[in-house]
C-alpha cells in the first residue's frame, strides 16, 4: 500500500491544447493528480523521469512510433503509463508496454476516469484524508446505541444493524441477528446518532448500514441487496449520495463503473 496524498504525473504530446485536455480530464478524474512537467517531444524524456521519479505518464502514441523510446530499460524508475491515439488499431500495441490504458480520440471524461481508477486499484494509495476516514470507520464499528424497548433498553453495535426503516413515528431496526427492534422515535432521529461513516439515508424510508450491502442492482434510483437477502429501493434523488458514500469503503472495487 502506497501512502499518498499526490500521483506524480508527466504528459508527453506534440499538440499543447491536447497537453491542456488531458490535464483537465485528469484533474477531473482525481485531485490526487499532480501535473509536474508537460512537454512536446521525447528529448528530455529520461531527464525528466530521473528528475521527478513520475507515477504516471501520459504520452502520445506518435512520439512513441517516431522516436522508438524504451520506457522500461534498466535503471529507470517505476510509473504507469496512458497512451493517447487518434489511431484506434494502437490499442493492441499498447500491450507491449503494458500500458494501464490506451485512449482513442476524441478524448473522453469517462475514459481518465477508467484509467485513474486502474492506477488506483493497482497501487492502493490512499491519500491522507481516506487513512482517516479508515480510523473513524474502525471507531464506528465499536460504537454501541441505547435503543429503548418495552423493558427498558438494549445496547446494540452500531456494526449489528443493518437497516433502519421508517413506520410512521416508529423505527424498524433489524440487526445481523435477524431480530427486529420496533422504537417509538421517528428514523429522523437517528439519522445524526449512528456514526455518518457506516450509515447513510437512501430513502425518506430507509438507513443503511453500508457495511452489510451485498450487491447495487442498477434503475432510476436502484436496488440494494444486504448480506441478509433482504432488499430496499434507492430514491433518485438520494442514489448519488449512495454512491460516493458505497466509493468511501469500497476501495477493493475492481475498476467497477458507477454511473450516476
Amino acid at each position: 500500500m502506497k501512502i499518498s496524498n499526490k500521483i506524480t504525473c508527466l504528459i508527453f504530446d506534440h499538440d499543447q491544447t491536447n497537453i491542456q485536455s488531458i490535464g483537465k480530464m485528469l484533474k477531473a478524474a482525481s485531485d490526487e493528480i499532480n501535473i509536474v512537467k508537460s512537454s512536446s517531444d521525447l528529448s528530455s524524456f529520461e531527464s525528466l523521469i530521473i528528475e521527478f521519479k513520475p507515477d504516471l505518464i501520459v504520452i502520445n502514441a506518435n512520439l512513441i512510433i517516431e522516436q522508438d523510446i524504451q520506457f522500461y530499460q534498466e535503471g529507470y524508475h517505476k510509473f504507469e503509463i496512458i497512451f493517447t491515439t487518434e489511431k484506434s488499431d494502437f490499442a493492441i500495441e499498447a500491450f507491449k508496454y503494458s500500458a494501464l490504458h490506451c485512449i482513442c480520440k476524441p478524448y473522453l471524461q469517462s475514459e481518465f476516469n477508467i484509467a485513474v481508477n486502474r492506477f488506483r486499484n493497482r497501487h492502493l494509495i490512499y491519500s491522507t484524508k481516506e487513512i482517516d476516514h479508515l480510523l473513524e470507520l474502525n471507531n464506528s464499528n465499536s460504537y454501541r446505541i441505547m435503543l429503548p424497548d418495552v423493558f427498558g433498553f438494549r445496547l446494540v453495535n452500531a456494526n449489528e444493524i443493518i437497516r433502519c426503516e421508517a413506520q410512521s413515528c416508529y423505527t424498524n431496526f433489524y440487526l445481523q441477528s435477524a431480530e427486529r427492534i420496533v422504537v417509538s422515535k421517528p428514523l429522523s432521529n437517528f439519522v445524526n446518532v449512528l456514526p455518518k461513516q457506516l450509515f447513510c439515508r437512501v430513502h425518506n424510508k430507509h438507513l443503511i448500514n453500508l457495511n452489510h450491502v451485498k450487491q447495487y442492482i442498477k434503475g432510476r434510483g436502484g436496488k440494494i441487496i444486504f448480506q441478509d437477502g433482504s432488499s430496499v429501493g434507492v430514491s433518485e434523488r438520494k442514489k448519488k449520495e449512495f454512491l460516493e458514500h458505497l466509493k468511501k469503503i469500497a476501495f477493493s472495487f475492481d475498476e467497477v463503473s458507477l454511473s450516476v
